[in-house]
């Protein structure tokens, strides 16, 4: 009976077979945990409490945001709505409907307005200590344009670091000391967190819309009617937004940039493991390395409980 089992296996192609293989070693560790034998932890599988976090995938420029409710209970609530609308009564309208102001809104809408300029003033002050590159279509330098660019002995980078001013290269110091960031980063992380919240609780009671296949967000009730939309089909739309409703990465969209836990070590990222390496939005980023301590609602982004794999064990992992 196994004699034949494995002409079979033998006959099946190579990705099949791999299939085959890697299922009884998922049933193997199954059954091992099952009875409390212990096993060899290996480097390539995920904790057994991980809580990772996937992040939306790059939307296509064709593709519109998903809807933040489903477009059958959005059509629900409009056929509800022409009901009630055929029905004579009074409608009462409660703030912000109304004109009026929400009271126990306006300090929470000054919370976020100070939130927004402390939190300008702490990237600021960070980002002149703590490199920052940003990717552009610059094109690289290519072999027969590699004389014109200027170069420098590795001798004379190396004293020009250590503190020797030359003046026909000038370089940029620190004025003070890089642990003195930690307080201006950990209260710019505050106010992140603290801006965000806040806009999310002022969002629940003032509506707020975006396009759905460009960055255009109106705060109102309805969207304007200016035909400015570029995006995708925009002549179908004869260049009129597609309104839908908007959530707080609308107002705020993160920029996300990959999280490695040692920064200095010096090792390259590998684009072949890049689903194990974490990210977090740049500002966290940004302040994480100037020391600040990074906030447990970003624990399933940063996938600091797995162990990523060799090149040679991707195959094995799950």
């Amino acid at each position: 009976m196994y004699q034949n089992k494995f002409i079979c296996e033998a006959m099946l192609p190579r990705r099949v077979r791999s299939i085959l293989n890697l299922h009884d070693m998922i049933t193997y560790y199954s059954t091992a945990n099952l009875f409390g034998i212990r096993l060899k932890h290996h480097s390539g599988m995920y904790s057994a409490g991980s809580i990772s976090t996937e992040l939306p995938r790059k939307r296509k420029k064709c593709e519109r945001k998903p809807w933040v409710t489903h477009i059958n209970e959005l059509k629900r609530m409009a056929r509800r709505e022409r009901k009630e609308r055929q029905m004579v009564k009074e409608k009462i309208l409660g703030p912000p409907e109304n004109g009026l102001l929400v009271k126990e809104l306006i300090p929470v809408a000054h919370d976020v307005f100070a939130a927004r300029t402390e939190l300008l003033a702490c990237v600021t002050r960070v980002a002149k200590s703590i490199a920052i590159y940003t990717c552009r279509i610059g094109r690289a330098v290519s072999h027969n344009e590699r004389l014109q660019v200027d170069q420098i002995p590795a001798v004379n980078e190396l004293c020009i670091q250590a503190g020797i001013d030359i003046p026909q290269y000038p370089t940029r110091r620190r004025v003070f000391p890089a642990y003195n960031l930690a307080a201006v980063a950990v209260r710019g992380m505050e106010t992140w967190g603290k801006m965000r919240s806040g806009i999310s609780k002022l969002m629940q009671k003032y509506a707020v819309q975006t396009c759905g296949y460009c960055p255009e967000v109106q705060v109102g009730p309805k969207g304007h009617r200016v035909r400015n939309c570029q995006a995708y089909k925009h002549q179908m739309r004869d260049g009129q937004h597609a309104w839908q409703e908007a959530t707080v990465d609308d107002l705020v969209p993160p920029v996300y940039v990959w999280h490695v836990q040692d920064p200095k070590s010096g090792k390259p990222l590998v684009n072949e493991l890049k689903r194990y390496y974490g990210m977090l939005p740049a500002v966290v980023e940004l302040f994480a390395q100037a020391g600040a301590k990074v906030s447990c609602d970003y624990t399933g982004l940063m996938r600091e409980d797995v162990a990523l794999p060799e090149l040679d064990e991707e195959k094995w992992v799950v």
